[in-house]
């Protein structure tokens, strides 16, 4: 089992954290693909000599493993024979104890492209399709079809963290807001009417009635 170890936070080693919890942080918030900005060629194949095919170096994400493929990687195809075929060339994680890794490996088409595996611990990014012709002996660029781009097969990373709408967070405390003050004023003036009626007519003489009464109760008090 991989485990992180973060030595600046702790001495005393409690602050491991097993690699899984990384790989499903990374894998929640980055799509599966390679790594691709404008003019680079990251995991790009293309033909070199013969049946040879070159995959450059470059990056890519694998259900939270990131992986640095940085040499070129050359792979030979077989000839077709007396049939046409379209082969696969992909990156392969190996999530097997005894693997645990991500390696360029060659799908040989029968004859169609062969599905692929995306169960148990293998899980394959195709990066190209290669069609090859019946006594062909070398491969061009123009028989690679070039698959990066497809979500279905590869895809390009991407963050899946979308941007948050803060505009309708505003509009909708605005409406909030503005329900309550109405709400608030209708309290208001319910309240209001209902202690006018209380105190109906003058107010301060009614008031002042009160006090009187009180002085006049207090005064029959002491004289007793």
């Amino acid at each position: 089992m991989s485990i992180i170890s973060f030595p600046f936070l702790s001495r005393d080693g409690d602050r491991k954290v097993l690699y899984t919890a990384f790989r499903s942080l990374f894998h929640a918030y980055f799509t599966n693909g390679v790594f691709l900005t404008s003019g680079e060629n990251n995991i790009q194949a293309v033909s070199k000599n013969g049946m040879t095919v070159t995959v450059k170096a470059g990056k890519c994400n694998i259900n939270g493993v990131f992986c640095e493929i940085d040499s070129d990687v050359d792979v030979t195809l077989d000839s077709a024979g007396s049939y046409a075929r379209t082969d696969r060339i992909v990156l392969r994680l190996n999530d097997n104890e005894e693997s645990r890794n991500v390696s360029v490996v060659v799908l040989k088409g029968n004859p169609n492209a062969v599905a692929l595996t995306r169960t148990g611990a293998i899980y394959d990014l195709c990066i190209a399709e290669v069609s090859i012709g019946t006594g062909v002996s070398s491969i061009s660029n123009s028989n690679i079809n070039d698959t990066r781009l497809d979500t279905e097969l590869c895809g390009i990373v991407a963050s899946t963290i979308k941007e948050f709408d803060t505009e309708t967070l505003y509009n909708q405390i605005q409406t909030d807001l503005q329900e309550f003050k109405n709400n608030e004023k209708a309290n208001f003036e319910e309240w209001y009417a209902g202690i006018q009626d209380q105190l109906s007519g003058d107010i301060a003489g009614n008031l002042q009635n009160q006090i009187t009464q009180l002085s006049n109760q207090m005064h029959d008090y002491l004289r007793e």
